[in-house]
């Protein structure tokens, strides 16, 4: 088994509401997809967030969102073309130059909830997410599901991506994700995180009924509100 590298989506904090520890994520994290404040964070936890990782030696990626912070970026949004790709690039540009303002970089780019889910299957969001990228730099790495329609343009635009599999996420027979409105959605149980990640480091996973599924990613995603990520932490090291 060869182990892959962490992506946890972080920055999430909110005002006065300090929701997430995010300590723990310097224990397991190779990469960090912070929130641009679209669906959560503000101005003083992304700061906080960014001098963590940089402190930490946590490859820093913007996490661009729908305009949703009532809905925490889970509600998908019809937005016409130029103004998603509008928002999507003020997300990625605005992370990026709190980057170079604090001596780092920004390395990725991962989309957040309902974004994200769309950019996997519908070309307007998928074509919406490489036109901001591409905007900001074309060296910037995207972050999508296997077999996407944003991993297929992204090649096609000759755009750096990396395959994403989630190891405390139940999957469908088709291997989307189940709808987080469904029991069993998020895999709550640690060592049953740590057995999925292993299973995904191996080449494969399981879906929600029991059936075995091929499936080859280059990262591996474990969400920073997961409510077992300190003793996530202690089981991997």
């Amino acid at each position: 088994m060869t182990a892959l590298p962490i992506n946890i989506d972080c920055g999430e904090n909110f005002g006065r509401y300090r929701l997430f520890d995010e300590q723990p994520i310097t224990r397991l994290a190779t990469l960090a997809n912070v929130a641009c404040g679209f669906h959560a964070g503000d101005y003083t936890s992304i700061i906080t967030t960014l001098e963590l990782m940089k402190n930490n030696g946590i490859k820093v990626g913007a996490h661009p969102s729908f305009p949703d912070l009532q809905g925490f970026g889970r509600r998908y949004m019809q937005m016409e073309f130029d103004d998603l790709v509008s928002c999507i690039f003020y997300q990625i540009a605005t992370l990026k130059g709190l980057c170079e303002s604090m001596g780092t970089k920004l390395n990725h780019v991962k989309a957040h909830g309902a974004l994200y889910n769309a950019s996997c299957v519908q070309e307007k969001e998928a074509l919406a997410m490489v036109h901001a990228v591409k905007k900001v730099s074309a060296d910037l790495t995207v972050l999508t599901m296997p077999d996407s329609v944003l991993e297929k343009i992204c090649v096609a635009e000759n755009l750096p991506v990396k395959r994403e599999s989630f190891a405390d996420r139940a999957y469908q027979t088709d291997l989307s994700l189940v709808d987080r409105n469904v029991a069993g959605a998020v895999i709550t149980d640690p060592e049953q995180v740590k057995k999925q990640y292993e299973a995904l480091c191996s080449g494969y996973v399981f879906d929600i009924h029991g059936n075995r599924h091929s499936m080859m990613s280059d990262t591996v995603c474990i969400h920073g509100d997961h409510p077992g990520l300190v003793e996530i932490g202690k089981m991997f090291f």
